[in-house]
Order: structure tokens, then C-alpha cells, then sequence
């Protein structure tokens, strides 16, 4: 599977979407699957997935202008995770810090904290890592709830949904 990002028009009155693709952009150049998106400011996206190939976690940076154009480039990238990266989540702690859910090595589910500046620079290192699972975890979904909280629903080995809170 490619990772791909495309854009497309939705009229923000009737929710009616445009059946065109106005751009798109091969994110990794070899197979990636599981991506996950977040807006870092007016016109930088974040992507996180995980590559097929070395089975590790990437963060990369584009830029969309208000038209939906998408430079023809990635901005920054980081690897995240070099072993085992299932089904990536990520959401925004603040302060340009973002927290990334994914299952690791052993199945294992984990969260890393990264820094992602407004210009799409990803400063390349860990800031923090939790273990919330030591058997097997699939996240699904990640979200801020309120102040320091998230709310994270991930498959447990037992294929049930299970929703904790953590505190970031």
C-alpha cells in the first residue's frame, strides 16, 4: 500500500464534497499503511504511518496552501519508532509538542512525544515514552479530552475496544 495525501473541495455550508481531486503527493516512496493526520498550523499537515518495508514509524511535514495545492516535497521527516509501529494515532498535546499511540515491539502498545515546530520542522528526538499496554494493543483512535487528558481506543488481543485516559 502507498501512502498518498490528496485534497479535495467540500462546501462548508452543504457538506457537499467535490468529486475532483485538486492535488495529491506520494508521501513515502515504498509501502506505508495505517496514516494518521494532524494539522500543525495554517497550512502544515503531519503525517504518521508506518512503512511496510522496515515495518518503522515515520513522521513527515507538507505544506497546503488554502487552494488545496500541496508543495511538491515533504518538508521534514523523522523515523519514530525503528521496530514495529502498527497503526499509528496522533493528536496535539500543545506548545508544538505532539503525542504519538502506536503498537510496538512484542505488541506492546506505546506512546512517544515529539516536537513539531509551526514551519514543519520536526526536531528529531524522543521528548518521553509511556507503556500502557504490555500484551497487545491496536490503536484506533486518539483524541484530546480536556487540560492534560486524552482519551485512547485501541483492540485489544481479544479483538474488544478498550478506552483508557492518560494523562500527558
Amino acid at each position: 500500500d502507498e501512502v498518498i495525501a490528496i485534497t479535495v473541495e467540500v462546501d462548508s455550508t452543504t457538506g457537499e464534497i467535490n468529486d475532483s481531486v485538486i492535488d495529491s503527493i506520494r508521501i513515502d516512496n515504498d509501502e506505508g499503511d495505517h496514516p494518521d493526520m494532524i494539522k500543525i498550523s495554517d497550512s502544515i499537515m503531519a503525517i504518521v504511518y508506518r512503512d511496510d518495508d522496515e515495518d518503522e514509524g515515520y513522521i513527515k511535514t507538507i505544506e497546503i496552501d488554502p487552494y488545496g495545492q500541496i508543495s511538491n516535497s515533504t518538508i521534514d521527516s523523522y523515523r519514530y519508532v525503528n521496530n514495529k509501529a502498527a497503526n499509528p494515532r496522533i493528536a496535539s498535546v500543545g506548545d508544538e509538542i505532539y503525542a504519538i499511540a502506536f503498537r510496538g515491539n512484542s505488541n506492546k502498545g506505546y506512546v512517544r512525544t515529539v516536537q513539531i515546530e509551526q514551519d514543519g520542522n520536526i526536531v528529531s528526538s524522543i521528548i518521553d515514552e509511556y507503556k500502557f499496554n504490555n500484551s497487545y494493543a491496536l490503536p484506533r483512535a486518539f483524541q484530546k479530552t480536556q487540560g492534560d487528558y486524552y482519551a485512547l481506543v485501541y483492540e485489544d488481543n481479544n479483538d474488544r475496544g478498550v478506552l483508557i485516559t492518560l494523562e500527558i
